[in-house]
Order: structure tokens, then C-alpha cells, then sequence
């Protein structure tokens, strides 16, 4: 990735900026954004990211560990 995306400011990212600021694969990001789940600016035919929509949305999708982790098999 050419820029650090905790430094991008208040550009648009790319779904690879994405990915490395959530650790997550490019792919994740990408059916994020196919199912709607993921807000997403269309420049043209491509999708970029505002940074505050993104860190607004990880705060509203936020749960506690022991909420997203599956529950162990007995």
C-alpha cells in the first residue's frame, strides 16, 4: 500500500486503504461493499471510501469480543 491510511487525511481511500485500516482482505472490503454493508462513494465507476463514513461505521457495527467470537463446541 503507497500511503498509510491512519495518514490519508481527508481524501477518498480505495478499498486497499480500507482493508489495511480495518486488517481485513481487499476481497472482504469488496463484498462489503457488493451486500451493502459498507458505506461507499462512487467516483465514476469506482468506489472510494470517505475516512470519517468508514470510522463512523466501525463505531455503529462495533460489538464486544465475547458478542462476534462463536461460541466453543462441547
Amino acid at each position: 500500500m503507497g500511503k498509510d491510511a491512519g495518514n490519508v487525511g481527508s481524501g477518498l481511500w480505495t478499498a486497499e486503504e480500507v482493508a489495511g485500516y480495518l486488517q481485513v482482505s481487499e476481497g472482504t472490503v469488496n463484498q462489503w461493499v457488493k451486500f451493502g454493508r459498507i458505506p461507499v462513494v462512487k467516483v465514476g465507476r469506482l468506489n472510494r471510501f470517505r475516512p470519517a463514513d468508514i470510522d463512523r461505521w466501525l463505531e455503529e457495527n462495533a460489538r464486544p469480543a465475547e458478542e462476534a467470537a462463536p461460541e466453543p463446541a462441547a
